[in-house]
């Protein structure tokens, strides 16, 4: 049976989730729904209400300035079932991170630095970290965000911490997809 997926995006730009995210065919066409969670003090506050409020058994939590290109969807459910197969206690995958012994592996548009980064590969990886482009959870890990951390920043890696504590692997899957990176001016404080 084919799991059920939506997407949650912390919002604090409209024009830049209607110009990226929101134009990603799944999420146009309807066949994944979108969660935009706006006004909220933190990501990993925003992500476990998008946990609270959904029902999916796979929740991706993508930056408002992401776009998933037509076979995103169908790249992410293949990803899944190999895990499924082979490592039925996954608990996290990304689309960009890095492997034990330091390597950056994944394949992802970057306009921030105006290429690809990585290359394509057909099963997935097994990393410690990802980037947090793009998470994307199985609910039935139990996995959530720790809200004690402030701000927008560094919850992935603690995500995957907590995955790999809890004996939930993390990996990288191979959907494309391309990141409109918005510079990030200040960390504020967080």
């Amino acid at each position: 049976m084919m799991p059920s997926v939506g997407i949650v995006a912390a919002v604090n730009d409209e024009t830049v989730l209607n110009e990226n995210l929101k134009r990603s065919p799944s999420i146009e066409t309807g066949a994944v729904p979108l969660l935009a969670l706006r006004g909220q003090p933190s990501a990993s506050r925003a992500y476990n209400a998008g946990l609270d409020t959904t029902s999916h058994d796979i929740i991706v939590f993508a930056h408002q300035d992401v776009y998933l290109p037509a076979p995103w969807l169908d790249n992410l459910l293949d990803a899944i079932a190999i895990l499924e197969r082979d490592q039925p206690h996954w608990g996290v995958i990304g689309l960009f991170g890095v492997t034990a012994t330091g390597q950056a592996v994944g394949h992802v548009w970057s306009s921030g630095i105006g290429r690809e980064l990585g290359k394509t590969f057909a099963e997935p990886v097994a990393v410690v970290s990802i980037d947090e482009m793009v998470i994307v959870l199985r609910r039935a890990s139990g996995l959530r965000f720790d809200e004690s951390l402030p701000g927008f920043h560094l919850y992935a890696t603690d995500l995957c911490l907590m995955a790999r504590t809890a004996g939930a692997g993390v990996y990288l899957g191979h959907p494309p997809a391309g990141h409109k990176r918005v510079p990030v001016r200040t960390l504020r404080g967080s």
